[in-house]
């Protein structure tokens, strides 16, 4: 939740719309759903489901910066 919240208030300090803002934190959401429901598929547990729902959109926030600073050089 701390990275959703840091990429809206970088959406708003940047001069993105409210719209954009929006966006961005309803796309995190939906992430956040889709995650725990595979897990909680793959696993049949709902802690665990939870546990990947909330640390799997922080690890993959981190790997797409990773991507985009590889594809610059590119």
């Amino acid at each position: 939740m701390v990275a959703l919240a840091r990429t809206c208030f970088a959406c708003i300090r940047h001069g993105h719309d409210k719209r954009s803002a929006a966006k961005t934190a309803t796309y995190a959401l939906m992430h956040l759903c889709v995650a725990m429901t595979v897990a909680f598929v793959l696993t049949g547990n709902w802690r665990a489901a939870l546990a990947i729902g909330l640390v799997e959109p922080f690890v993959q926030t981190f790997a797409y910066s990773l991507h985009e600073r590889v594809w610059a050089r590119v």
